[in-house]
C-alpha cells in the first residue's frame, strides 16, 4: 500500500517485493544504492504528490550533477563469500559527474553491476496424526496384509496408527545477476527554472529453484 517512485515518476516493474508477484510500484532491488542521493518519505498526503499510496509515498532521489557542482569519479568494486555456495560474488560500479557553463550545465552517468548466490536450508517436522490405513492410501502399516479402515467400529480419530504427517528438507538457492545505467542532464538557466532529463535502465536475471525432499511415515500404535 505505499507508492514508491523514482525521481518523482513511477515506474512499472516485472518483480514484486518476494520476486514473484507483478507490481506497478517501483522495486529497490533494480536501484543500485551507489545512485542514491536521498529517499523521501512522506506520510501524509500533499497537494504535489501524486495519488495512489494508501500508507504513504517514498521517492527515491538519484544524484543530480548541479547539486554536486564539480567534477567527480567514483568507482567501487567489491567481493562477496557466499560461503553457503562455495563462490565469490562480485560487485562493481562506476560514476562521473561533472559541470559546465559556470555551473548552470551539469551531466552525471553512471553504471553497476552485481551478483549474488544466496542459499537457505530447511528441515521441518509437521503434527502426527492418527489416521486409518485406508486413508494413507492404502498403506498396511501392521503388516497383516490387510488394508484396514479401522478397528471394531472405532470412530477415525481413536484409530491406532498413527502417522508423521510429512518431513520436509528443502534446499531453496537464489542466483541473481543485476546490471544497471543510469544517465542525468540537468540545464538551469536561471535560478527559477530547472530541466532535468533522466535515464534509467535496469535488467535482472534470476534464477530460485527451490528444491523439496519429503517423507512420510506411518507407525503403528498398540490398541489403547
Amino acid at each position: 500500500f505505499t507508492l514508491v517512485q523514482l525521481n518523482g515518476n513511477t515506474l512499472t516493474s516485472a518483480l514484486g517485493p518476494s520476486g514473484s508477484t507483478v507490481t506497478r510500484s517501483f522495486d529497490f532491488t533494480m536501484l543500485p544504492s551507489e545512485f542514491v542521493s536521498r529517499v523521501e518519505v512522506y506520510k501524509t498526503p500533499s497537494a504535489d504528490l501524486e495519488e495512489g499510496g494508501l500508507a504513504g509515498t517514498v521517492i527515491a532521489r538519484t544524484v543530480r550533477p548541479l547539486e554536486i557542482g564539480q567534477r567527480k569519479i567514483a568507482v567501487n568494486v567489491e567481493e562477496a563469500d557466499e560461503s553457503k555456495r562455495d563462490e565469490w560474488a562480485p560487485r562493481a560500479s562506476a560514476f562521473y559527474s561533472d559541470v559546465f557553463a559556470d555551473g548552470r550545465f551539469g551531466i552525471a552517468i553512471g553504471g553497476a553491476y552485481t551478483k549474488r548466490a544466496s542459499e537457505t536450508d530447511e528441515q521441518s517436522i509437521t503434527r502426527y496424526r492418527r489416521l486409518t490405513e485406508s486413508s494413507l492410501g492404502g498403506l498396511d502399516l501392521n503388516g497383516n496384509g490387510i488394508v484396514e479402515n479401522g478397528q471394531g467400529g472405532r470412530p477415525l480419530n481413536t484409530t491406532p496408527y498413527a502417522v508423521v504427517d510429512s518431513i520436509f528438507q528443502e534446499l531453496f538457492r537464489e542466483t541473481s545477476e543485476r546490471k544497471t545505467v543510469m544517465g542525468t542532464i540537468q540545464f538551469r538557466p536561471t535560478d527559477h527554472w530547472d530541466l532535468v532529463s533522466d535515464n534509467f535502465y535496469g535488467k535482472l536475471d534470476m534464477l530460485t529453484p527451490r528444491m523439496t525432499d519429503l517423507v512420510r511415515m506411518g507407525i503403528g500404535l498398540l490398541p489403547g
